[in-house]
Parts: structure tokens; sequence; C-alpha cells
């Protein structure tokens, strides 16, 4: 029977290879992210508290967050357009910005089906 003896060599050369791939892309990380971030707007992150969260597209944006980047960058000035928050949330993203809250007018839906047995035939027994 043949007796191995290990060396320290083969068990300390690859953990210093890998730690220092390790640390060197961690590094590269560190750099990435410091060179390519960006600093969002604080008034985004304030409007975007005030509005309901529910991301309807009602406002015809893709979501809450859509609508509070319109509106702090001044695409938009509309303040009334989120239709799940009512006047309590015009009102609020009003004060929020600075401006004078304008009239909010709900939008209600109109349903003018004729539904009943009188006006539609039955397609089961």
């Amino acid at each position: 029977m043949e007796l191995t003896i290990l060396q320290t060599s083969n068990i300390l050369v690859p953990a210093l290879i890998g730690g220092g791939t390790a640390l060197l892309l961690g590094a590269v990380i560190l750099l990435v992210f410091r060179f390519f971030s960006f600093k969002e707007d604080p008034l985004i992150e304030e409007i975007n508290e005030v509005l309901p969260g529910i991301n309807c597209g009602g406002c015809g944006y893709s979501g809450c967050l859509g609508y509070a980047t319109a509106l702090a960058s001044g695409k938009d000035c509309n303040t009334s357009k989120c239709t799940a928050g009512g006047v309590d949330t015009a009102e609020a993203v009003a004060i929020t910005l600075g401006t004078t809250p304008q009239d909010y007018i709900p939008q209600v839906a109109h349903v003018f089906c004729q539904g009943s047995g009188e006006y539609t035939s039955k397609r089961y027994n």
C-alpha cells in the first residue's frame, strides 16, 4: 500500500488562485457599479410614495413609477390623472410638487348592456 503525502502547494496554490480571481472580479464589479451608476431624483420617490401603488395604468403610464417620473421631470403637469387614487391623491401629488391641485374629474364606467333575457337568447337548457 502506497501512502500519498499531501504537499502544501497542492492545496494552497488552487486556493490562492481562486481567492485572487474572486478578489479581482469583486473589484471589477465595484468599479463598474461606481462608474455606471446614476443618481435618481428623490422627488420621484416622494411622488411614488404618495401614489396608491396599484400600477393599473389608468393614468396612461405603465404604472405609478412611470407617472411619478413624468411628473417629476416636467413631461406631464396634470396631477389629477390617477383614477385609482381619486381627489385625495391628486391633492397630495400637487402638494408634493408644490403646485395647485387641478380639478379632478372622476371616471365612471357606463354599462349600456341590456343583458336581460328579453334582449338576448339563452344558450343553455
